[in-house]
């Protein structure tokens, strides 16, 4: 089986992970999303998506939010991970971080410049129905072999830099988390919502951004160190 085969399995097998628990949401209700406990944060590498899908996320993330409690998502926020080095209790520190993100800006410039034209063009990810478990919603994605090829030369020249960076498991937008618990009866307006979930169709990728984030029980914040067309 190619890497890219083995790419495409795993996050299948991950998407039904969460369908599989998702079952469990109209017996047991909902948790608070784990990473939101631990404030988790950091730094690396990120997808941007074209306006029609990020608007779209936030759209739909909104009316989640005002059916129950949660961390949304808003259009500049929308991305799919290429690779990232997070960490609880996440602080940014400027000065022991702005070196690293410069490093890893400048190899994202490199590997773009070796993609071709036509290449870049075919970096798309197929978006399918919303999935959701006990901790969050997500868009499940599928990601063509030439977006795949590109994100692993990205990972493999960040690892380069940090051991540490954590490859993708695949190629999804989370859409929604959970800040609190909540039971079925309280959740009927919401599963109502995920019953007529927005089509984000296919993705044509549009940006490559550096990053450093931060996600708490109040919000998700990302913030764009460098960004790089694709």
């Amino acid at each position: 089986m190619s890497g890219f085969a083995e790419f495409c399995a795993r996050a299948q097998g991950i998407y039904g992970g969460i369908r599989e628990n998702g079952v469990l949401v109209a017996s047991e209700g909902v948790r608070p999303d784990p990473a939101i406990l631990r404030e988790m944060g950091g730094y690396g590498v990120v997808l941007r998506h074209g306006v029609g899908v990020t608007r779209c996320l936030e759209k739909f993330s909104a009316r989640l939010a005002a059916s129950v409690g949660g961390v949304k998502y808003a259009a500049y926020n929308a991305h799919t991970s290429v690779c990232i080095y997070d960490t609880p209790q996440y602080r940014y520190s400027p000065r022991v971080e702005d070196s690293v993100l410069r490093d890893v800006a400048r190899v994202v410039r490199e590997c773009v410049g070796q993609v071709g034209k036509a290449t870049r063009r075919a970096c798309k990810i197929r978006f399918t129905s919303l999935i959701y478990n006990q901790h969050s919603v997500v868009a499940p994605g599928e990601a063509s072999q030439e977006l795949y090829d590109f994100i692993m030369n990205v990972v493999e020249k960040c690892q380069g830099l940090l051991a540490e960076f954590k490859p993708p498991w695949g190629g999804h937008m989370t859409v929604y988390r959970f800040t609190e618990a909540y039971s079925p009866e309280q959740l009927v307006d919401f599963l109502e919502l995920l019953k007529n979930p927005p089509a984000f169709g296919e993705s044509r990728l549009t940006f490559v951004d550096t990053v450093h984030f931060m996600i708490s029980p109040l919000a998700f914040s990302m913030a764009t160190v460098d960004r790089v067309e694709l």
